[in-house]
Order: C-alpha cells, then structure tokens, then sequence
C-alpha cells in the first residue's frame, strides 16, 4: 500500500499526489490512501475540490507518521533530519529499484515533481482529476468574462513564503514588454507585486 502525503498548499498538495500516483505505477501499487487534511494552508477538502473516489483520509499528517516510523519514507525533505525513521529514501530511480524488493507499505511525500517523472506522465495523471462542477462553472465564467482564453499568456509570481531578488521584477517586466500584443493574466500573493504589473 502507499501513502500520499498531501500537505501545505494546493499546489504543494498537487505534485505530491500527482507524482505519488506516478510512483504508485512505477511501483506497481494498487493499493493508494490520500492523507488530506484540512488546514491553514489549504482549508479545502479532496471531495470538495474533486469527484475521484480515491480513499481520502483528512487526519493529521505528523500523527500518522509517528505511529509509523517502520514504514518505507520517500520523501524530497532532508533525510538528515528523519533519522527517527527506519527505512528513509530519497527521491529517485535506484530509491525505487530498492523499494520494489521490499515488502512495506510506502509513505510517499513531495511538494515538486522528482527527475524520474516526464512532463507526459504528469499531463496524462492531471487528466483523471475530476475537478467538481461547481469550480469547473466558476472558472469558465471567469475565463468568459474576463476574454481569458488560450492566447492569454498566465504568470504566477510568488513572493510571499520566500526570498526573492528585486532583478525578478525586472526580467518579468522585460518579458511582458517583449510581448506586448499578448494579454497576461498575472497572480501574486503579494498585493504590491500585482499592482506594479497592472
């Protein structure tokens, strides 16, 4: 069996079921529980957001991990810091290799996608989400109103949970500038970043 830790944000929570549902093929495991758990980060439930009928468990996270640390641990986090765990693997092909000889359920935790997962493998996983109607409406009369079609060109320029240097605004407005027949939709978390590229 392997365990999908999603947690943080929804785009942190994304690449980790996405590439844990890859890694589950790669691994040959049919047997998949969705750790989802309702937080400050993304306080939305799986069944909210999707109509997958993946088993989703909404406990927390830590709990689980401490009640399991004989469980085979893929994780992107430093390794240094997880050695109250058993068996510990980092991110990659031969990690896979070992794992696939051992009879152990697996937690799997990664907020990007790891090198042994293509772009092909992601866009064909993020095509069996379904997205429930209710959101699906929501975006398509957003995108109707605002003419938002696949012409527009969609920059997310985050700022707020890391270190950025101020050069990023300047090779941003330099790529706008370049393209100015496009049309952008900008997103930021930082309300000083959106209105200098208004």
């Amino acid at each position: 069996k392997i365990y999908l830790l999603c947690d943080g944000g929804l785009g942190n929570r994304l690449c980790s079921l996405i590439s844990g549902l890859i890694t589950a093929d790669k691994l040959g495991i049919c047997e998949i529980e969705i750790f989802w758990p309702e937080t400050n980060y993304c306080n939305c439930s799986f069944i909210k957001l999707f109509n997958n009928q993946f088993k989703i468990n909404n406990n927390n996270i830590d709990k689980f991990l401490n009640n399991n640390l004989d469980k085979i641990y893929l994780t992107h986090l430093n390794i240094e810091n997880l050695k109250h765990f058993i068996y510990v693997f980092p991110h990659c092909v031969e990690s896979l290799d070992k794992i696939k000889n051992m009879n152990q359920d697996i937690m799997y935790s990664h907020c990007s996608f790891p090198k042994y997962v293509s772009k092909e493998e992601i866009v064909n996983k993020l095509k069996i989400l379904k997205i429930s109607k209710d959101i699906r409406l929501k975006v398509y009369d957003f995108c109707n109103k605002n003419k938002i079609d696949e012409n527009v060109l969609g920059v997310h320029i985050r700022r707020t949970d890391f270190k950025y240097d101020k050069n990023d605004n300047e090779k941003i407005k330099d790529f706008v500038n370049k393209n100015q027949k496009k049309r952008f939709f900008i997103c930021s978390d930082e309300k000083e970043t959106e209105d200098l590229f208004k």
